[in-house]
């Protein structure tokens, strides 16, 4: 029976060659060099990464600190904030409509559903209307249910109907 026999490559025949002593070197170069790769690839981004990582959680600690405070004061706030005497929403909105420059007039205001004002205005001009609107919601903590806007004829002026309630 013929057996079989594979050709030896030149590294092998190259390594056979070494003497024990040179063998035993190039075993500790291949181990130190494999050490080293390890530290550079491995260990030193592990490291730096830790580092940062602490750094992040200092600082996220501090800012819940904070957060923490904040919501604090702000609960004392509230506890503390006395609730105004609520007026009536007619009472509120000619107060709003003072307000205004200029002066707002509106055409009707009647009372709707539920407590809620209706408010019209033959005409008035966008800007005015989105300016009061937005007083009401600030200082008077009102706010349109229902809004309807229709174009007039002279640019930036609309016919409005809204209804109000807190």
């Amino acid at each position: 029976m013929a057996s079989l026999m594979l050709p030896e490559s030149s590294l092998l025949r190259w390594w056979r060659l070494r003497s024990t002593g040179e063998r035993s070197l190039m075993r500790a170069i291949a181990a130190l060099s494999i050490l080293v790769l390890a530290w550079v690839a491995l260990w030193q981004p592990l490291q730096r990464d830790s580092a940062r990582l602490q750094r992040q959680v200092l600082a996220q600690k501090a800012a819940l600190t904070e957060a923490q405070r904040q919501a604090d004061e702000i609960a004392s706030l509230a506890r503390q904030a006395q609730p105004e005497a609520a007026r009536d929403l007619r009472t509120e909105l000619t107060v709003a409509l003072a307000k205004q420059q200029p002066r707002l007039a509106p055409t009707a205001v009647e009372a709707a559903d539920q407590g809620a004002l209706r408010v019209i205005f033959e005409s008035i001009g966008f800007d005015s209307l989105v300016g009061l609107l937005q007083t009401l919601q600030r200082d008077a903590r009102i706010r349109a249910t229902e809004l309807s806007a229709t174009a007039r004829v002279e640019a930036g002026q609309v016919r409005a109907e809204i209804i109000l309630s807190r």
